[in-house]
């Protein structure tokens, strides 16, 4: 796996596509789909009507993990 740091998204960057680790102190949230824990998407994150209190972008890899 390969990650291309950076501060922010580069032009062409899908956020709606972007992985989400989502904390509540030392919780990390997780989804479950078909009895399987799942790292959240940012869609998903936004029909949770959810808000983050901060971010820090990290980058982009050439990884999927799921389609």
């Amino acid at each position: 796996m390969e990650l291309d740091m950076s501060v922010s998204p580069g032009p062409g960057v899908e956020n709606e596509n972007s992985y989400v680790f989502a904390f509540n102190g030392d919780r990390l949230l997780a989804i479950t789909e078909e009895e399987e824990y799942q790292i959240p998407k940012y869609s998903e994150l936004e029909k949770m009507k959810l808000e983050a209190v901060h971010r820090h972008y990290l980058g982009t890899s050439d990884i999927s993990w799921r389609s």
